[in-house]
């Protein structure tokens, strides 16, 4: 691709601004005052509605000093130079496709759009914590946490089915009734539409252990499949209920050594850590109509649970902290797996199906990625979305979340979606091209 020298319009100082705002902080905090903007050029087209003018460099917190870091490194070779990095993108000047190259690098897909009326979200609050009868979970900021009792865990990444007279049931880590036993948490209602509360309390155990991360349970012709990590050092695993309550036929799917070699293959540097303790990422499996099943291994920022970093966090040996991203798995049938896309920005997320043909990468972050092929994706589009889980009768769709600390919990959130504001242009790959015709208009 031939490199173009543009002088960077507010339409794209806008959209990189925007995606350093969601890489650097969650979309429920916002700052006092408003930023400062650079103004377009004579020739700029002018941003539209979809437009929020974002100066990310006054947004930036201490943990998106990797990003700085890491543009330093990507722009003038050098990750001490970061506020070169960040003076150079500021100034309005530069050659455009090396900037959008390293921000997609360092920071994610930029986040371009915002959403105009596609997404109603509602919180619904905490519908499980600690204090919930039956919890018997401990929270991570426990003082006792790291010596607690085997067999008990933290309230951490829920999944959601819908049984069949309407309840929905959570099956969560921390969800046990005793140690070492795992339970299935009920609705106290049928929910069809659109709830303005929940409540939750335990029905009855299954036997998927306390310790398997991420779980995730999918509703299939013949009963249930589940899938989740039993034993990191074990690798991905599938499991089969015809009740969704009693698990057999445990499969190995990816081995840590599967992961490493594919991840190699399509040209991803596999961590240090993972490398030296064989681990398998978490992964966040859902099944489509359309696509068949996506897993979503998360890609944790090198610095994670770190301190003194750099150059203690500097594991893959880059010269900097590597920030957050998420590497994307397709299967047809939920057994045999291949890598599809890493898209950086977040740590964690999943993929669903919003309307037929359309599928969402749904971000924790509030941004959300939009695809018709699964493989290729769009710019960032603000909708304030965090998790998509279930939709009911109604069509509004349920969500689950994590807070792991002794204030949190399980929080929920009733999402609904007008598929008619769909924004044609959030379907269109995510490229330089396209990136350089906003700029330009």
């Amino acid at each position: 691709m031939t490199a173009r020298n543009l002088v960077i319009s507010g339409v794209v100082l806008s959209a990189l601004f925007m995606s350093g705002c969601h890489a650097g902080q969650s979309p429920e905090v916002s700052g006092d005052s408003t930023p400062e903007t650079s103004a377009p050029s004579e020739e700029a087209t002018q941003p539209d509605e979809g437009f929020e003018s974002i100066n990310v460099f006054e947004l930036l917190t201490p943990e998106s000093q990797s990003a700085r870091d890491c543009l330093g490194a990507a722009l003038l070779g050098d990750a001490s130079l970061g506020i070169e990095a960040e003076e150079t993108i500021r100034s309005g000047e530069g050659n455009l496709e090396d900037i959008y190259e390293a921000w997609s690098i360092c920071v994610g897909i930029p986040v371009v759009f915002s959403d105009a009326g596609f997404a109603s979200v509602t919180d619904l609050g905490f519908v499980i914590d600690y204090s919930t009868p039956g919890i018997i979970a401990l929270p991570m900021d426990d003082p006792g946490f790291m010596r607690r009792p085997r067999g008990i865990e933290t309230l951490a990444d829920p999944s959601a089915i819908l049984l069949a007279d309407s309840r929905v049931a959570l099956y969560f880590s921390g969800d046990h009734s005793a140690p070492g036993r795992s339970t299935r948490w009920v609705s106290s209602e049928p929910v069809s539409a659109a709830p303005e509360s929940l409540i939750f309390s335990p029905e009855a155990d299954y036997t998927l252990e306390t310790l398997t991360s991420w779980r995730n349970i999918i509703p299939t012709a013949d009963g249930f499949v589940a899938f989740g990590q039993e034993n990191m050092n074990e690798g991905l695993s599938r499991w089969e209920s015809t009740d969704g309550l009693e698990f057999r036929n445990k499969t190995v799917l990816i081995t840590p050594q599967q992961w490493r070699d594919s991840e190699e293959a399509e040209g991803r540097l596999v961590s240090t850590e993972a490398a030296l303790h064989n681990l398998t990422p978490n992964s966040a499996v859902t099944s489509t109509d359309s696509f068949g099943f996506f897993a979503v291994f998360e890609g944790l920022r090198e610095g994670f649970g770190l301190e003194g970093c750099p150059p203690e966090c500097d594991r893959d040996g880059d010269g900097y902290e590597s920030g957050e991203y998420v590497t994307i798995y397709r299967s047809p049938d939920g057994i045999t797996w291949s890598p599809s896309a890493t898209v950086g920005g977040a740590s964690e997320g999943s993929v669903v199906e919003v309307a037929p043909g359309v599928l969402a990468l749904v971000l924790p972050t509030g941004v959300t990625h939009f695809s018709t092929d699964g493989d290729n994706w769009g710019f960032g589009v603000s909708t304030g979305i965090s998790h998509l889980d279930l939709m009911l009768e109604d069509g509004s769709w349920l969500g689950f979340g994590t807070q792991s600390a002794s204030d949190g919990g399980i929080p929920a959130w009733s999402v609904n979606l007008d598929v008619s504001a769909l924004d044609p242009r959030w379907l269109e790959p995510a490229s330089f091209d396209a990136f350089a015709s906003l700029a330009t208009g």
